[in-house]
């Protein structure tokens, strides 16, 4: 059954955050930044964004133009809450379906969003990140996380050889490292860039 996130969105209103609100930018996004301060392209797209702090930490770092995608309502208003706070005009929020987005960016991250997803549409997340990054963009993904669970999931655990049997068809790697991390989540992520190829482009035939 699908995960009512605007429900968990409705009931962390006013009160706790979600249980995976870091209440910050992801380190591993700040790490990223800090060790790549010539932005990748001018745009970013960021599903699943939340409360929207590694969106802002895009804007904040020289992207001109970074759209945080999230399903719920609830959690667009409270990221674009967040931004007016932090002053980042170039970060933009828009509540959307990843599957049915269609404007391509150069960069797109994503952390918390292929773990949350049922592993039975895991073909449809890699492709769809083969339509919306831009041949010669790149795909920032957080391979989280890498161990097994007692839950049913939402998180779902993923394999680093899972992921680059979903991204490798239409990318290639430029690493897969060990990066900064929080809580109960550190030890078990790493942290990959993958460049988009160009599609093959059709044979001609003289017949």
């Amino acid at each position: 059954m699908p995960t009512d996130w605007e429900g968990i969105w409705g009931k962390a209103e006013g009160a706790e955050r979600p249980p995976w609100d870091l209440g910050g930018t992801t380190p591993a996004v700040a790490e990223f930044l800090r060790e790549n301060p010539t932005p990748l392209g001018k745009s970013v797209l960021v599903p699943g964004c939340g409360t929207g702090y590694d969106v802002v930490a895009f804007a904040k770092a020289g992207y001109e133009h970074v759209v945080g995608l999230d399903i719920s309502p609830t959690s667009t208003k409270a990221a674009r809450e967040h931004a007016a706070d932090k002053d980042a005009p170039a970060a933009h929020f828009e509540t959307a379906d990843f599957f049915t987005y269609s404007r391509q960016v150069d960069l797109l991250f994503d952390y918390t969003f292929a773990c949350a997803i049922d592993p039975s549409i895991r073909d449809a997340w890699a492709a769809q990140l083969a339509n919306l990054v831009r041949p010669g963009g790149h795909a920032l993904v957080m391979m989280y996380p890498l161990r097994p669970l007692d839950n049913e999931g939402p998180p779902f655990a993923w394999s680093v050889e899972q992921y680059c049997h979903y991204l490798e068809p239409n990318f290639s790697p430029v690493f897969i490292k060990e990066c900064a991390g929080e809580g109960r989540r550190k030890g078990f992520q790493l942290l990959s860039l993958w460049r988009r190829r160009s599609p093959p482009q059709p044979v001609e035939s003289d017949l």
